[in-house]
């Protein structure tokens, strides 16, 4: 269901899949929004009228049909969006175009299971590998290309966020908070925050 907060709703039916939803974005400009499901469907909506406007699923040989999609992430330009599988592949898909744009594969890592986008749009970083002593991956869009690799001081990191400036990330263990300077031509930690030892979640 999708809620207006004056009040009244309008319901999103009838086209992708009825599998479980896993996550979904607001597009900056355009009044759209896109949902991503467990049977690895992207579907773009036009949110004030819940019409369907445009629906996206990944056949490239090496996808595994299977995959469902964890995590999705928009552009500012409102045209483009990127998804994270649980086949460890980056999408990342053009509305106008109709399809992919360009795929990412985060098997060398360990995996990774979550995404941030940079606010400049050009830069996407994956983290939280399957792997214990997996990094963290600033990925080049435009090429596609890795940019850097970060890694956790105590063990493998668990959540990660980046600022509203884009120039800084904090990644998060369950020791330990270390923030970075991800400006350009750098990729540095700088001094960790400790948690005091105590295991928790941020």
């Amino acid at each position: 269901m999708l809620w207006r907060a004056r009040g009244g709703l309008r319901e999103l039916e009838g086209h992708g899949s009825r599998s479980r939803i896993t996550d979904m974005k607001f597009f900056p400009v355009g009044g759209r929004l896109v949902t991503v499901d467990s049977a690895g469907w992207a579907v773009v909506w036009r949110a004030k009228s819940g019409e369907f406007l445009h629906q996206f699923r990944d056949l490239e040989e090496g996808h595994l049909p299977s995959a469902k999609i964890l995590e999705v992430q928009v552009f500012l330009d409102g045209d483009r969006f990127v998804t994270l599988g649980s086949d460890k592949l980056v999408v990342i898909w053009k509305i106008s175009l109709g399809g992919v744009l360009r795929r990412l594969n985060t098997t060398e890592f360990g995996g990774h299971r979550t995404m941030r986008l940079l606010p400049e749009g050009d830069r996407l970083i994956t983290a939280v590998s399957l792997r214990a002593d997996g990094p963290a991956v600033i990925w080049d869009l435009f090429w596609g290309s890795v940019l850097y690799e970060l890694t956790q001081l105590d063990d493998s990191m668990r959540f990660i966020e980046v600022a509203p400036c884009g120039t800084k990330l904090v990644s998060a263990s369950f020791e330990m908070l270390l923030v970075w300077d991800v400006g350009r031509g750098a990729a540095r930690p700088q001094v960790p925050l400790p948690l005091g030892g105590q295991r928790r979640h941020l």
